[in-house]
């Protein structure tokens, strides 16, 4: 499938396990750099060391995205995402 995203960056919120995972997992073999955003440091990791090591790329953003600063943050240090999936 190509979805014609191959060079954007995607935040993917809740991207730590389940359908969140397999949407960064899947966006990331359409070419797309991935922020795997969860709560649980170890688990987010665990998804961009996946999606790393089948070849895509991932940075990881950590924290509520509810509050206004953990948003900020994100922004400030992963960049404006080009696409924005939730998955809560």
């Amino acid at each position: 499938m190509d979805l014609q995203l191959a060079g954007k960056r995607a935040l993917v919120t809740g991207s730590s396990s389940g359908i969140g995972a397999e949407i960064a997992r899947m966006l990331a073999t359409e070419g797309v750099k991935v922020i795997v955003h969860g709560r649980d440091p170890g688990r987010t990791r665990a998804v961009a060391a996946e999606i790393g090591a089948a070849g895509g790329k991932s940075a990881t953003a950590l924290g509520d995205l509810t509050a206004d600063r953990d948003t900020t943050a994100v922004i400030e240090t992963r960049g404006r995402p080009s696409v924005v999936s939730t998955s809560w």
